[in-house]
């Protein structure tokens, strides 16, 4: 890992604060600023974050306002309005592109970052608008994608066949959001196809539960919300984890979102490292699979077609 690495998060509300927390204790980065439209607050953030420095391994920790943005070596923008109760994250594009827009230009008035991550929902599509923006100028952009997701999924299965969560390789592609979908038929559990790790357990991978652990995967965030407000904490060591793979150019394999084609975002399969996420081909899907595949990234495409800069 370098020692040397500079990480910036563009937005100190739940989820930007979690992500720099989980950061400074995974001693990612060697120096973090947090930025935010209400500069004292990233500023206080950063101010209480600095007081744990020496046991972060002595980081530099600061905060500024969207006056002060720059890019650093990697980027991370969580800034946008939240999910409210019962809104579904497509619902955000309008309110979130514009914000978008605005910490683009701000990013460009500086040397730009080598990677920028895209947190900001919808995940897919907000990351689609910022490659459009940064990618010809040599940033490499990607999404936390369908990587929550993919946790919440193998928690919940870990929990029906008594397996650690560690041992299951089952994830979830396309949308981050409700056309997420959960790839059952070709994940695996302690080395058993799930079928049959279900069935060595007694239970039937049938369509009942198949639907129970769809819900529960797209449902996750609505439940959280209605209860706390906000998600922000498995989100933010999900962030940590993609950044550590970038910063140490781990080559690990992580559901992101990334380009599927000249115009779309999804959560795809990607290998993470200092040049941010190659994708992998979707391969070896069933039927019931590649049919869902296909709805989620239509359902993305169309959105992704209606950014102003379509």
């Amino acid at each position: 890992m370098k020692t040397k690495i500079h990480v910036t998060v563009i937005g100190a509300g739940a989820v930007g604060v979690a992500a720099a927390v989980s950061i400074l204790h995974g001693r990612v980065a060697s120096r973090l600023t947090l930025f935010d439209v209400v500069a004292d607050k990233a500023r206080g953030e950063a101010l209480d974050l600095a007081h744990a420095a020496p046991l972060f391994g002595g980081a530099t920790i600061e905060g500024g306002g969207h006056d002060d943005i720059h890019g650093g070596d990697l980027c991370i923008v969580t800034a946008g309005a939240k999910q409210r109760p019962g809104e579904d994250r497509l619902s955000l594009l309008a309110r979130n592109e514009k914000a978008l827009d605005d910490i683009t230009e701000a990013l460009e008035r500086h040397p730009l970052p080598r990677v920028v991550l895209v947190v900001t929902n919808p995940v897919d599509v907000m990351t689609e608008a910022m490659r459009r923006r940064l990618a010809p100028k040599g940033v490499r952009v990607l999404g936390s994608g369908t990587l929550l997701d993919t946790l919440r999924l193998r928690h919940a299965l870990s929990g029906l066949l008594a397996i650690s969560p560690e041992s299951i390789h089952a994830s979830v592609v396309g949308e981050h959001g409700d056309s997420s979908v959960c790839l059952l038929d070709s994940g695996r559990a302690g080395g058993l196809p799930l079928a049959d790790a279900f069935r060595a357990k007694g239970i039937a991978l049938d369509d009942e539960l198949r639907r129970t652990l769809a819900a529960n995967v797209r449902g996750a965030a609505y439940q959280i919300i209605a209860r706390k407000g906000a998600t922000s904490h498995a989100i933010g060591v999900a962030v940590a984890r993609i950044t550590r793979a970038i910063v140490a150019d781990e080559r690990v394999v992580l559901p992101v979102s990334a380009p599927i084609d000249d115009a779309t975002c999804a959560g795809i399969p990607c290998v993470l490292g200092e040049d941010g996420a190659s994708p992998l081909a979707l391969t070896s899907l069933s039927v019931r699979e590649q049919a869902e595949v296909e709805q989620s990234l239509s359902i993305l495409k169309q959105r992704c077609a209606e950014l102003r800069s379509a």
